[in-house]
């Protein structure tokens, strides 16, 4: 009998299984109307639409930084430690010396960016075309 091996992908590293309970307890931020800034968790809904979408971002307004995030952080961290070490590592890094984010150019748009209600619908399969 021969060994069947799984080739890894080259998003493995990026999308595998330990995203998972970040990704389910989140929601995404379209960031295409955003001007300074930087996107940490990035992603692309597909080829078509190619919007830039983003879970982590940070920027700076004035003499103040910030990081904002569309993933829960908050709810049952005991039961969720894939959310917990990611707060804990956000925290570290706006703690450190390396937390020096872009300026936003349009912060009124990040906060439309946010303040934005997404609709869900579903689209056939053809409507990407």
């Amino acid at each position: 009998m021969h060994e069947i091996r799984r080739t890894p992908c080259c998003t493995d590293n990026h999308t595998d299984w330990q995203w998972w309970d970040l990704n389910i307890n989140s929601t995404t931020l379209i960031t295409d109307s955003i001007n300074g800034g930087n996107s940490i968790v990035s992603m692309i809904d597909n080829f078509a639409n190619n919007r830039r979408l983003s879970s982590v971002y940070e920027g700076s307004v004035g003499k103040g930084k910030l990081i904002i995030t569309s993933i829960d952080l908050c709810t049952k961290l005991d039961e969720r430690p894939v959310a917990r070490q990611l707060l804990y590592s956000l925290l570290q890094y706006m703690n450190s010396a390396d937390f020096k984010p872009l300026k936003l150019n349009n912060f009124e748009e990040f906060g439309k960016c946010l303040r934005e209600e997404k609709k869900e619908q579903k689209e056939s399969a053809k409507s990407i075309y």
